[in-house]
């Protein structure tokens, strides 16, 4: 079920909503999940994410996060791929396909993917 994007237009109430939609229709999902992250080597916000990302997977490694460089040719396929999938003409990074759902932008990565992620492989928070 396609559910959307989130962007730095949609806060406050309407981010709870997507996230309560989200987990409902995701949870304990992540054999049928793939969560994929374009990004790129010479993208200001990218490099802004990496620290945050590197430091998720740190913490969680059981959640698979796939990343894609958007400077290399199969990772432009997968861009193109899932842009089609999700029904959206995205040109942007960063951005995450996850479930249903594109994060796109640094705030929105960083306040969305743990409560999704933990949604779809049934996780707890683990303090940093």
């Amino acid at each position: 079920m396609y559910l959307g994007t989130i962007d730095s237009q949609v806060i406050g109430d309407e981010r709870q909503r997507h996230l309560d939609a989200f987990i409902e229709h995701n949870a304990g999902v992540k054999d049928a999940c793939e969560i994929m992250h374009f990004h790129s080597s010479t993208c200001a916000y990218c490099q802004l994410l990496a620290p945050w990302l590197d430091e998720f997977r740190e913490r969680y490694p059981e959640v698979v996060i796939t990343s894609y460089e958007t400077h290399e040719i199969d990772s432009i396929m997968q861009l193109e791929a899932a842009k089609r999938e999700y029904e959206t003409d995205a040109s942007y990074v960063p951005v995450i396909f996850i479930c249903g759902s594109i994060l796109d932008g640094v705030d929105v990565i960083e306040s969305m993917l743990e409560p999704m992620a933990l949604a779809v492989y049934d996780l707890p928070v683990k303090n940093g």
